[in-house]
């Protein structure tokens, strides 16, 4: 609804998130926020305490890294409407594409 009443013109800024697949598919313009009126919404990995290791966090930090807003915002692109891929091949592409597919040196 937010995003049509930015297409259509019936409002002229909204607040949407920026990993938005609406935002390349409408042409849409990310504003600035210098004064931080708008909190960033970050991705933040939950690992069970027992499964915790120096090893692991190695492992999500080099993914944390690597998946960018920009990146975050065309995997959901990929993956949205009736022609969207699957999301676990999205997923796996998303791996291989950014060298994950093998073991991670400790």
């Amino acid at each position: 609804m937010t995003v049509r009443a930015l297409v259509d013109g019936t409002v002229t800024a909204a607040n949407i998130f920026s990993t938005s697949p609406a935002i390349p598919q409408n042409h849409l313009v990310v504003l600035e926020d210098p004064e931080h009126n708008f909190l960033a919404g970050n991705i933040v990995p939950l690992v069970n305490s027992q499964k915790k290791s120096d090893h692991l966090k190695d492992v999500l930090d080099a993914v944390s890294a690597r998946l960018t807003t920009l990146g975050l915002a065309d995997l959901n692109a990929s993956v949205s409407g009736n022609s969207g891929v699957d999301p676990d091949e999205a997923a796996r592409k998303w791996v291989h594409d950014n060298g994950f597919d093998h073991p991670i040196s400790q």
